[in-house]
């Protein structure tokens, strides 16, 4: 079940409220920044440092200080929200989460929050926030139903802006049951393979050719002078051809796992080590490219979402070698080289990855004590994006 969700939609704000949403940005980054450098010199000094409480008493004294009378310009709250956000990459750096706080850069993707309902509201095709009269253009590909808690805009490095609002849902939809089940298999040349024989091939003469692209701007910007406004453009036109190579990767990995939860209760997969399989510099580019971390990923919480089963089989189960027909292990089949191979006992020919999938559905469904789907990281940001619209499926918020 969904326990909390977020859809995100694109802004498209004129240029008085660009220019308000950079003063928004700047002065949460403002204060990021300040109190962070703050906290460091104090650790240095007294090897303590102040918590969360007393540095917003000092966020209220700042903002009646002459040199800061602009953080006067942009609701409190936000500011409050990325003090609050600069304490929790501490919190998580102390708990060997993450690594050392470190500070913003304009550069960088840009966000502020808005923790409460009431801070925002949607009309129509406007969007009202605080301190800014007119509404701003957005595309509303779909209604929200439930409880909201927050909202973050942001501005990414390509230049687009976004909204994320988190809510509870109150009415969710869960898929009917199939009763049935199915192995599956990820590999390089199909993304996903079924012991059905369904294959979802990968998208890489798709990638291909915006990887094409992206390194004809890549050599464009190398010829520009660093600091100039020609840069700056090519750099922006850069990061859009990234975000249209992230946004054609992500919507496919969500179309496959939607349309295999849909038809499956039960769906089997194969643990993976995916960093170690990084380590074949000859394979690596390939590898990442596919994305079969985000794909496990993806389903696993969608299995969670629609009330499935999610197995992992053990990583060191020679699916690939057994023969799916009598149970035999040919380990010539080590060689990723061989496609199709045949059987020396029974005689059976299979495929690579068909055959991988059959085992990897019979192992899983030999597992009497199935675990439940775990609750998906709350980190982990999920983006369906469909059209221009770009909605986008979580667990949970994100961080300014």
């Amino acid at each position: 079940m969904k326990d909390i969700c977020t859809y995100k939609y694109r802004l498209y704000p004129d240029a008085e409220q660009r220019a308000y949403l950079a003063k928004v940005f700047g002065c949460c980054r403002k204060v990021y920044n300040y109190f962070l450098e703050k906290k460091i010199e104090q650790y240095k000094s007294t090897k303590k440092s102040d918590n969360y409480n007393a540095q917003q008493a000092q966020l209220t004294q700042l903002r009646k200080d002459k040199d800061f009378m602009y953080l006067q310009e942009v609701p409190l709250q936000s500011l409050q929200c990325s003090l609050r956000n600069m304490h929790t990459a501490f919190d998580r750096f102390y708990k060997k989460l993450g690594g050392y706080p470190k500070f913003k850069d304009r550069r960088d993707t840009q966000a502020f929050r808005m923790p409460q309902e009431k801070c925002f509201r949607i009309e129509g095709n406007k969007l009202f926030i605080p301190k800014l009269k007119s509404g701003i253009d957005i595309r509303v590909s779909r209604m929200i139903e439930g409880t909201i808690c927050y909202a973050v805009i942001k501005k990414n490095k390509a230049g687009r802006y976004y909204i994320s609002i988190t809510f509870k849902p109150s009415n969710q939809v869960i898929y009917k049951h199939t009763g049935n089940s199915v192995g599956i298999d990820v590999g390089i040349k199909d993304l996903a393979v079924t012991s059905d024989g369904v294959k979802y091939p990968n998208k890489h003469k798709v990638l291909k050719a915006l990887k094409r692209k992206l390194k004809h701007n890549q050599r464009a910007l190398s010829r520009k002078v660093r600091g100039s406004k020609n840069y700056d453009n090519q750099v922006v036109k850069c990061n859009r051809i990234y975000e249209k190579i992230t946004n054609v990767r992500e919507d496919y990995l969500h179309k496959v796992s939607t349309e295999l939860v849909k038809q499956y209760d039960t769906i089997c997969v194969e643990t993976l080590n995916v960093k170690g399989m990084l380590k074949n510099h000859r394979l690596a580019e390939i590898i990442s490219e596919c994305g079969w971390a985000t794909f496990l990923n993806v389903l696993e919480y969608k299995c969670l979402w629609h009330d499935r089963t999610f197995v992992k089989i053990d990583k060191f189960f020679p699916s690939s070698q057994t023969c799916s027909n009598c149970g035999s292990i040919n380990k010539e089949v080590k060689d990723l080289k061989v496609r199709k191979w045949k059987c020396k006992e029974c005689g059976c020919e299979h495929d690579r990855d068909v055959n991988a999938a059959k085992n990897i559905h019979r192992q899983g469904m030999s597992i009497t004590v199935v675990e439940p789907c775990k609750k998906p990281n709350e980190k982990r940001e999920t983006v369906d994006c469909s059209g221009g619209s770009e909605a986008t499926n979580e667990t949970t918020g994100e961080h300014a």
